[in-house]
């Protein structure tokens, strides 16, 4: 039917996004200038001298190596 066919399309699009964003993440997580920062950061954070998004975006400024 038209429903479960729309659904299932949906379904595998759904995979396919969480794949894309599983390697990336993964990636991301075993670079080793990334590594390195981020224990750094979560400390920060933690002790209120970094605002979470900026911490994310100077991560992925490494990563992208900008």
């Amino acid at each position: 039917s038209g429903g479960f066919s729309e659904r299932r399309t949906t379904q595998a699009k759904n995979w396919m996004w969480m794949e894309v964003y599983q390697t990336l993440l993964d990636s991301f997580k075993s670079d080793n200038e990334v590594g390195l920062k981020i224990p750094h950061f979560e400390a920060a954070i933690k002790d209120g001298t970094l605002p979470p998004t900026l911490a994310a975006r100077k991560l992925l400024d490494i990563f992208l190596k900008k």
